[in-house]
């Protein structure tokens, strides 16, 4: 089968994404080369109207393997929502449908904030970035300084080059920007605080722009569930306000089966009148809870 290699003439906005999505029908391998999530090919079809920005046209067709090469800007971020985006519609991606180069380099937070903050200090200057972070990254890219794809299969090897690059990314941050820099001790802080004590425990570990930490252990290392211990549990049932400040809310008593005698033989129970009662529950197994008002100083 013949080879056919689409380019763009660097304006955007070309239909790339259309004319892949058209001619994949005829081949059997999608690549994309370079770029990154700043891209928007638009494509539609039986599944919907998409945009992608960093998954290959391709991804629509059966029985067509398409493949983020060694040269794309690997945000994996924006990948794994794509990804959700596009398998919510229908569509089927899986490691034989889509494949990631060893080789492709990460586009981490800090080359999202290095965008942004270029732009601010150009001010009026500024030459209309989406902050997505691809300007920084292949500077880096070309000097050497990212993370591969690869890397992330040998955890001890990545944290010792992570550290490499965080004491040299800090330097742009902090002495250029006068930005709060990156510590390996807060990526880790962060991945003991979603209950994994060591990185190997990670799977997939994404930084939100919020600052939190978004983890996915490793299946061996995910605390075991009822399903895995053969244990069936009772779902937590949804409470019924009867009283609310002191006022039977008679609606809901009737709703729920019960009547003024059951109410107020809970109250007895509880060693209390209605006007006393600040708030009082019943939920689908009957039980009750009862939160009575502050006494008056």
């Amino acid at each position: 089968m013949s080879n056919c290699a689409i380019v763009g003439i660097n304006w955007g906005d070309e239909g790339k994404g259309r004319m892949v999505d058209l001619v994949t029908a005829d081949y059997d391998v999608v690549v994309r080369y370079q770029g990154g999530g700043n891209a928007g090919h638009t494509v539609v079809n039986e599944f919907g109207k998409f945009a992608l920005h960093l998954l290959p046209s391709g991804i629509f067709r059966k029985g067509v393997v398409n493949i983020l090469g060694n040269g794309v800007a690997l945000d994996c971020e924006s990948l794994w929502t794509e990804m959700s985006d596009v398998m919510d519609q229908g569509v089927a991606i899986t490691p034989e449908n889509l494949k990631i180069s060893d080789r492709a380099s990460l586009l981490l937070p800090w080359h999202r904030e290095l965008d942004a903050l270029e732009e601010q200090r150009l001010k009026d200057k500024k030459y209309g970035s989406t902050k997505q972070g691809i300007a920084p990254f292949y500077g880096d890219k070309y000097q050497k300084k990212t993370v591969m794809a690869g890397e992330l299969l040998h955890p001890e090897h990545l944290r010792e080059h992570l550290a490499d690059l965080l004491e040299w990314k800090n330097l742009t941050l902090q002495k250029v920007y006068g930005a709060k820099g990156y510590t390996l001790d807060e990526l880790l802080e962060q991945l003991r605080g979603q209950g994994c004590l060591s990185v190997e425990e990670v799977q997939y570990a994404v930084l939100e722009n919020s600052g939190q930490l978004s983890v996915l252990p490793w299946a061996k290392a995910k605390p075991p569930t009822a399903e895995d211990l053969g244990l069936t549990l009772e779902e937590d049932a949804l409470p019924t306000v009867l009283i609310n400040d002191g006022r039977v809310l008679r609606n809901n008593l009737r709703l729920c089966g019960r009547d003024e005698v059951w109410l107020q033989k809970i109250l007895k129970q509880e060693h209390c009148t209605t006007k006393e009662v600040f708030l009082l529950t019943v939920d689908e197994n009957g039980k009750t809870l009862c939160v009575p008002k502050e006494a008056d100083p």
